[in-house]
């Protein structure tokens, strides 16, 4: 899954979308556009690598929210 992106684009693609006070917290984050589908799977991949959680993609209104458990209640740490 992550094989076909780098380290850099993984984290690049994590950082837009972790808590920004605690990268292990739950994601919940809000992209004012529709995100193509390459990104929706690099966000995908970025977010299992990091968070250990498979992350759900919802399409409002022209904007795509980004939601997943997150480290802590994946991980259990």
């Amino acid at each position: 899954m992550y094989d076909s992106y780098t380290r850099a684009q993984l984290s690049e693609a994590f950082d837009s979308v972790k808590d920004p006070t605690n990268w292990k917290c739950p994601i919940d984050s809000t992209f004012p556009e529709s995100l193509p589908q390459e990104t929706v799977r690099l966000l995908d991949a970025a977010i299992v690598f990091y968070a250990g959680s498979k992350p759900t993609f919802q399409y409002l209104n022209g904007k795509t929210r980004v939601t997943a458990r997150g480290y802590y209640q994946s991980v259990g740490a």
